[in-house]
């Protein structure tokens, strides 16, 4: 049977229209999956703090007499008296006690990107609709591969999309249909931060990596 062309046009449309449910159902999985492995992790740091040889120093109640009980340490306790590494710990305490309670904890110290870790966050969450090889859905999810914001001095727009989601994107042109959910409420600025300078290094790209506390500015500005 010959097809005219608004037949054609329909066919065309309802294959993409079906394509898409199943890219959105693999991303609702990615997603879940993600959550799943960030709500886990603080188990295992709450079952590693109570393991054996990692008791810190208990000091006792005063008993009825008046003395103190005895405390109870281990051979891996922590002095009592705070030592100068401890004070200059502090800081990044506090900053990590600040971050979004939302994923893993971030690091003490200095930032250093990962390209491992950027991978497998990418993979995880974005590779289901930007593909693993960066280059999209023509039509339905734009192309990271060669994208003008990606290599943007400016990450501006490339983390606002990551924080807010995206949809109805137009790019030379190109209008793509795909939605892309927000992920601020799922990922920690260092995690956010690892995504983009993936997408910044990747499949020959060169953009300017980028910094948490560049996340966390954007992310402000949300509230």
């Amino acid at each position: 049977m010959k097809l005219n062309q608004a037949d054609r046009t329909f066919m065309r449309h309802f294959f993409m229209g079906i394509a898409g449910l199943a890219i959105f159902s693999l991303m609702d999985i990615g997603i879940a999956t993600a959550v799943w492995h960030s709500q886990e992790r603080p188990n295992v740091e709450r079952e590693t703090a109570f393991a054996p040889g990692h008791m810190t120093p208990t000091f006792g109640e005063p008993s009825a007499g008046g003395a103190k009980a005895p405390a109870t340490t281990s051979a891996k306790a922590t002095p009592a008296t705070p030592t100068a590494q401890s004070a200059a710990a502090a800081p990044a305490q506090q900053a990590a006690a600040a971050s979004p309670s939302h994923g893993p904890a971030a690091p003490a110290g200095a930032y250093v990107y990962t390209a491992s870790q950027g991978e497998s966050l990418f993979n995880g969450t974005c590779a289901a609709c930007h593909q693993t090889t960066g280059e999209g859905i023509p039509g339905v999810f734009p192309p990271l591969k060669g994208n003008a914001a990606v290599a943007d001095a400016d990450p501006g727009t490339q983390i606002d999309t990551i924080l807010r989601g995206r949809h109805g994107t137009v790019i030379g042109g190109q209008k793509y249909s795909g939605v892309m959910p927000a992920f601020a409420s799922q990922f920690s600025d260092v995690q956010i931060a690892d995504i983009a300078n993936y997408e910044r290094t990747s499949w020959g790209n060169h953009g300017k990596q980028v910094t948490p506390e560049e996340v966390a500015a954007l992310r402000a500005k949300l509230k």
